[in-house]
């Protein structure tokens, strides 16, 4: 047996509802409450915004709108295209992502012109307001390396499978701006970050590639990352070169930096929703990591022998959140929660009982633009046999976009207005 469309699309508009609850008006307002941030600002005599990352322009706007009389000026790195207006205190400029381009590049030296120009001290404050596709956006090679090398070893860390904190510490080494590379030019003004954490270690000075830490990257680390990948041995080089001269602690004001909501903000919003309507839940884990063909498996071992069974006839959703990694062999099209739904149709084929399993990417884009995820059911291995696709080949070539268009089981044209992680749940009705 399997579930009807119908019934499938009713649990992933769930899965949207529960990304939509995660508003980030609130979310900053507690954060700005909690820490006595409209305090520490009251005695500044200007206050200036940074925005960058996925979800720079939601977070900017909440800001303006929680702090309206005490902004000077606002510079907001973002994917759109910049904003036409009239207001000479907002700056806009347009980015890329998820590979560091020459808009990456204009956009880091922009930034640095925008606060060297204002002349910052100790009288002044500087808000940044962080989100993950920051290590992208703002990619600004050291003089180690020119922007076609830096875009060559990023590629390098994408397709390696390694996890994301072991990847942003390479960049962090490489970048301008990452690993504290950004407090060269704030001067002594105090700094307040508010962070979205996507990163499922928990690792808060990963995010964003850690733009507002001291730069915090050992020896043994570069070391130990650079030999696993395949570098020329120039490249090996040229980052341990750019490495060791970020070592140096920058002279600042004070830094807070606030993480305002993490993985675990994602599987919590959507366990109150399933909850909400009826459903028994079970969070797996809101930190879930490893490669993706790897967690498929662990998945479908708990689901299969542990958890449904056990259940007959009750409402069941079943979360995790977090970051996979995808190792790439082939040449074909995906993403993280594409390619894990793939794994997932055949794990799901021996069981009986209907089931809906959905990946979602929280900001809405799965590595493609405008595909956010993915979904299979317990008979989505057996349509796509019958289809005549081959199963193995499409995952042995990294093609699971095509494969999953296909079958028309693709998530398409969500837009949200959070990143933080993706979101991976079973349902049973």
């Amino acid at each position: 047996m399997t579930l009807s469309e119908s019934k499938v699309t009713e649990h992933v508009n769930l899965v949207i509802e529960s990304i939509n609850h995660l508003d980030i008006h609130s979310l900053l307002h507690k954060a700005l409450v909690n820490g006595s941030i409209y305090e520490k600002l009251r005695d500044k005599e200007r206050v200036f915004l940074v925005g960058v990352g996925k979800v720079s322009m939601p977070m900017g706007k909440a800001l303006v709108k929680l702090l309206p009389q005490q902004m000077t000026s606002t510079c907001i790195i973002s994917l759109e295209n910049p904003l036409q207006n009239s207001n000479s205190n907002l700056i806009n400029i347009k980015s890329s992502h998820p590979e560091p381009s020459q808009y990456s590049e204009n956009a880091a030296l922009e930034l640095i012109n925008y606060l060297n120009s204002q002349k910052l001290s100790k009288n002044d404050a500087v808000i940044f307001a962080i989100s993950g596709g920051t290590s992208a956006m703002l990619m600004s090679p050291t003089n180690k390396f020119n922007l076609a090398e830096l875009k060559q070893i990023n590629k390098i860390l994408l397709e390696s499978g390694e996890d994301v904190s072991t990847i942003n510490k390479i960049r962090k080494a490489i970048s301008k701006l990452h690993g504290g590379g950004i407090l060269k030019y704030t001067g002594q003004a105090d700094i307040f970050s508010f962070i979205l954490s996507d990163n499922a270690q928990s690792d808060v000075k990963s995010v964003g590639s850690g733009l507002t830490y001291q730069y915090d990257v050992d020896d043994a680390d570069i070391k130990n990352i650079i030999e696993r990948l395949e570098l020329s041995e120039i490249l090996k080089r040229k980052i341990v070169e750019s490495h060791n001269g970020k070592k140096i602690k920058i002279t600042t004001g004070e830094i807070t930096n606030i993480v305002i909501a993490d993985t675990n903000s994602v599987a919590e919003s959507m366990a109150r929703v399933a909850k909400e309507k009826g459903y028994e839940v079970f969070i797996i884990t809101a930190t879930l990591q490893g490669e993706v063909r790897e967690v498929a498996k662990f998945l479908g071992n708990i689901y299969i022998n542990k958890v449904v069974p056990n259940r007959v006839g009750s409402k069941l959703c079943i979360i995790s959140s977090g970051e996979l990694t995808v190792k790439v062999n082939g040449t074909g099209k995906g993403g993280r929660c594409q390619e894990l739904t793939w794994c997932m149709a055949k794990e799901l084929s021996q069981l009986e009982k209907e089931v809906s399993f959905i990946s979602f990417a929280t900001d809405g884009n799965d590595f493609i633009p405008g595909v956010a995820g993915a979904w299979a059911t317990n008979n989505t291995y057996k349509k796509i046999m019958y289809e005549g696709i081959e199963w193995k080949e499409i995952l042995n070539n990294n093609n699971s976009n095509y494969g999953l268009q296909r079958i028309s089981q693709l998530i398409k044209d969500i837009k949200t207005s959070i990143n933080l992680c993706d979101l991976y749940v079973l349902f049973s009705d």
